[in-house]
């Protein structure tokens, strides 16, 4: 017989990667910002032949703000970034086949910059790398519930 465990309600992804394409920050009918872009991550793997292999992933994000700081113009093609958040999932039709398909998103609570002229543009000083990784797994170890606003029905795109 199963052992039944109380599993906590826990949704939480950390990744870090490059921004593939110019983020873009849209409006949602309550006037409120919503930052969508790209994101590519690789794993790196040797093969059974000794060579090494990259599995390339491309997962969209968005994160939601209540603020005008021109966040989206620091998120440039390339960035280097750590995203914190939960994993979502959006149920739709094909248009041309109406076959039901799922896609999945990041839905960013913290977005952390790697590069150092990026960096050196936030408001926080000595925001280094190693600082990015500490505050990450931090955070990550003391697992907080952080909403971030908004609803899946108003986001724009």
């Amino acid at each position: 017989m199963a052992e039944k465990v109380n599993l906590p309600n826990l949704n939480r992804v950390i990744i870090a990667g490059r921004v593939t394409k110019d983020a873009e920050k849209r409006y949602t009918s309550d006037n409120t910002g919503v930052i969508g872009f790209r994101l590519a991550s690789s794993k790196r793997f040797k093969d059974k032949s000794g060579e090494w292999k990259d599995n390339p992933l491309f997962i969209s994000v968005s994160y939601f703000t209540k603020y005008e700081d021109n966040f989206e113009k620091r998120l440039k093609t390339g960035t280097p970034v750590i995203v914190e958040g939960s994993l979502e999932a959006n149920n739709y039709e094909d248009k041309r086949t109406h076959e039901k398909k799922v896609s999945f998103q990041i839905r960013a609570t913290k977005i952390y910059f790697l590069a150092r002229e990026v960096a050196e543009f936030e408001s926080e000083p000595n925001n280094s790398y190693e600082k990015v990784i500490d505050d990450v797994e931090k955070d990550f170890n003391e697992i907080e519930e952080i909403e971030n606003g908004g609803t899946d029905e108003s986001i724009p795109f």
